[in-house]
């Protein structure tokens, strides 16, 4: 398993941004699969609630709360 730095776009209340990500992952024959992803940088300014995070062809619920991000699952 590795850790790795991506590119990601989160969008939600009204709102599309860039942001980078922190993911685990590991390759499964030809296709990555992540167990963790963390959202490192993202503008301040993001009002706390539901979202959506893309990156690498893949959604994934999350929310933002108290400042916090917290991803719902990678499937």
């Amino acid at each position: 398993m590795s850790a790795a730095l991506m590119k990601g776009v989160l969008r939600g209340m009204g709102r599309e941004v860039l942001c980078e990500l922190l993911v685990w992952k590991e390759t499964v024959g030809n296709r990555p699969v992540y167990s963790q992803c963390r959202v490192v940088t993202a503008p301040l300014d993001l009002p706390d609630g539901e979202y959506v995070l893309l990156f690498d062809g893949r959604t994934v619920p999350a929310k933002k709360q108290g400042g916090w991000w917290a991803m719902e699952g990678l499937g």
